[in-house]
């Protein structure tokens, strides 16, 4: 436990409540002398939040290199796993920031959790163990240019690939292999599509044939995948939406989410969006530390409610398994944010 930041006495419980710089509360029985953590949080920026798809629980991580796993019904923490430098590949062990972790995404089947990072790293660890199974560092698209990181990660439908939209302007395809036990994975990276500026978010279609990024520059790119040649072919029709359905949440591009958009806002304005388990609700986060909540499609950006409390951009959000809370990070606010879902 770091330094305290702030006390205070429980004179019936005989107890000191300390609070540390490093998001921790400890208590102090002052009859026993003895010390207990009661909430550990991470120790840095928190940008990724996804609850689990078939356990009452829910994934963080953060530029404290950490990625934890709640109990959304006690608030504690049930697990933790911590990169160290031991984890970094040959590729990136010289790189202090490697293991500020910007994104993490469940698989459908609940069975592994995917990490992107600050400085070009995928990470996949299993579930509930928090056992590190592969990492895959995703070099340089030009050798003059900066080292960019992952701004966007998601897993296909079949759980076999990873699609990383990139810094650098490229989307990447990681094959994700395992044995039948799942004890040993790989990761296979195909040849990134290149993009006009940096995609920030990704999508796949429910039938894994179609990858979509929203770009800096506002385009969305749709790329129909070979995955003979491990290659895509970059389409310039929308595809059918009577025909294509997308997987999951929506990316904060489209007809289905203008409503989220506000008056006076530009394109940067919205991080993200999350679907109720029933695609009834979609929430959104901002730039002005604002979740909003609206029916879904959203196409009227009156009709929903705001809801504040984030002291920073709301980063990342998502809907807890029976849609029973919503939760939220805020980036360098280092909260983590349970909504309770009211059903009126």
């Amino acid at each position: 436990m770091s330094q305290p930041a702030a006390m205070t006495l429980d004179e019936s419980g005989g107890a000191l409540f300390i609070g540390a710089k490093t998001n921790q509360i400890a208590r102090f029985d002052l009859k026993t002398q003895k010390a207990s953590i009661v909430i550990d949080g991470h120790d840095g920026q928190i940008w990724g939040v996804v609850a689990h798809n078939t356990d009452r629980s829910f994934i963080t991580s953060g530029w404290d290199k950490a990625i934890k796993v709640w109990d959304p019904d006690t608030h504690q923490c049930k697990a933790t796993y911590e990169f160290t430098d031991k984890d970094a590949s040959q590729r990136d062990e010289k790189t202090p920031e490697k293991w500020e972790l910007q994104h993490c995404c469940l698989s459908y089947d609940g069975k592994w959790i995917a990490v992107g990072t600050t400085t070009s790293t995928v990470a996949v660890l299993s579930y509930p163990d928090l056992a590190l199974k592969a990492t895959h560092f995703i070099p340089l698209a030009n050798a003059k240019n900066e080292l960019e990181g992952i701004e966007g990660l998601r897993w296909s439908p079949d759980n076999k690939f990873l699609a990383a939209a990139h810094g650098d302007a490229h989307c990447y395809i990681i094959a994700v292999n395992a044995d039948e036990k799942g004890d040993k994975i790989t990761l296979k990276q195909w040849k990134g599509f290149n993009h006009r500026a940096a995609p920030s978010h990704v999508q796949w279609s429910t039938d894994g044939a179609f990858v979509k990024c929203l770009t800096r520059d506002y385009e969305v790119a749709h790329w129909l995948l070979d995955y003979g040649k491990k290659t895509g072919e970059f389409i310039t029709k929308i595809p059918d939406p009577d025909k294509v359905e997308w997987q999951d949440d929506p990316i904060v591009a489209g007809w289905d989410v203008q409503g989220l958009y506000q008056k006076g806002w530009d394109g940067t304005d919205l991080n993200d969006t999350a679907l109720s388990n029933d695609k009834t609700l979609i929430a959104s986060g901002d730039d002005f530390g604002t979740v909003r909540l609206h029916n879904y499609p959203a196409v009227d950006p009156e009709a929903g409610t705001a809801y504040n409390g984030h002291a920073e951009f709301v980063v990342e959000l998502d809907f807890l398994l029976d849609d029973s809370c919503l939760l939220s990070v805020g980036g360098a606010d280092m909260s983590i944010f349970q909504w309770k879902v009211i059903q009126k």
